[in-house]
């Protein structure tokens, strides 16, 4: 069965002849990975993002995500906007698939965090002479990368 956030079973799964080659406990942690109360804990933070290159459903990507990081940890699974989003029971979970990657009929299909882990640094009072370069030079010493351009913002004087 999958659930919605909610818990309320949606869609009863039926794999067809993929059912008679799982295991009583896989089937098991497919069918019953979650219950009820574990769906308030989830955040954007525990969901993944597949745009599978081949046609397939949301049953199939379901199972080979399970493979990566064990079938219990899904928790739950819809397609949104030609994409499959699937909730993982931890973020530790969702970095380990994100790493690997899936493989659905043969294809690897890369594996995105539904949410962007970047942040946004605001920095104030640096003289105009210093240049951007240096900056992001210096950031990046304590850790922090620069991915896009670095802006000036108008003080409103």
């Amino acid at each position: 069965m999958l659930f919605l956030l909610t818990g309320v079973p949606v869609v009863q799964v039926c794999f067809g002849l993929c059912v008679a080659g799982l295991s009583a406990s896989v089937w098991a942690g497919i069918r019953g990975g979650g219950h009820g109360r574990s769906f308030e804990k989830l955040t954007r933070r525990h969901a993944v993002r597949l745009v599978p290159a081949v046609s397939c459903s949301v049953e199939e990507v379901s199972l080979a995500v399970g493979e990566v990081v064990g079938y219990g940890s899904v928790k739950s699974a819809s397609r949104m906007n030609g994409a499959v989003v699937i909730f993982l029971d931890s973020p530790e979970k969702v970095s380990d698939v994100v790493v690997s990657g899936v493989v659905i009929q043969d294809s690897f299909t890369p594996v995105h965090p539904l949410v962007n882990p970047a942040r946004k640094i605001t920095i104030s009072n640096v003289p105009p002479f210093i240049r951007n370069e240096v900056l992001a030079k210096e950031l990046s010493r304590f850790g922090q990368l620069c991915l896009s351009p670095i802006k000036m913002l108008v003080s409103g004087l």
